[in-house]
């Protein structure tokens, strides 16, 4: 790890913004750090704990309605050299549910971020085909499913940011 990358202790207003969860307060914690900042404390045991908390969290944010039936999509967050966090969310018309990762379910997309890619698009301060544009975001499955997740979760720009 560099200098410029090793995780430095984060001013405590940007660091409650990044737990809170609410997104504005993210966004604003955002606004004050670099992405290679926001990389390195994504490695730490902190930011290891905002990104599973990010996860726990996104069956609130889930718009109902929107599939006709069950699908899964995994989502691999890379924050080398520390681990990825990895879920499986069964996304369907009633609900959102946030599983550990299974080889035997059969994931309909998988989405693979950077760890500030994810933190961003979670956020909403970027947008997913941006990321993609920028390779902090690659989809492997089914696209047109993968185009749909900022809608189902409220970060299309008709729910709220």
């Amino acid at each position: 790890m560099t200098d410029t990358e090793r995780p430095e202790a984060l001013a405590p207003a940007t660091e409650a913004g990044l737990r809170s969860g609410e997104r504005a307060a993210v966004r604003a914690a955002l606004a004050d750090l670099t992405r290679a900042q926001l990389a390195a404390w994504l490695r730490t045991p902190a930011g290891a704990e905002v990104l599973h908390d990010a996860f726990r969290r996104m069956p609130e944010f889930f718009v109902r309605n929107l599939l006709g039936e069950e699908t899964v999509a995994r989502w691999r967050v890379r924050r080398p050299p520390a681990e990825p966090i990895e879920y499986d969310l069964a996304l369907g018309p009633h609900g959102c549910e946030v599983r550990p990762v299974a080889a035997a379910r059969a994931a309909a997309v998988t989405l693979v971020f950077d760890s500030a890619a994810f933190v961003e698009m979670a956020s909403g301060a970027r947008r997913g085909v941006d990321l993609m544009l920028h390779g902090q975001l690659r989809v492997q499955g089914d696209v047109q499913l993968a185009m749909r997740m900022e809608r189902m979760f409220g970060l299309d720009g008709d729910g709220p940011r």
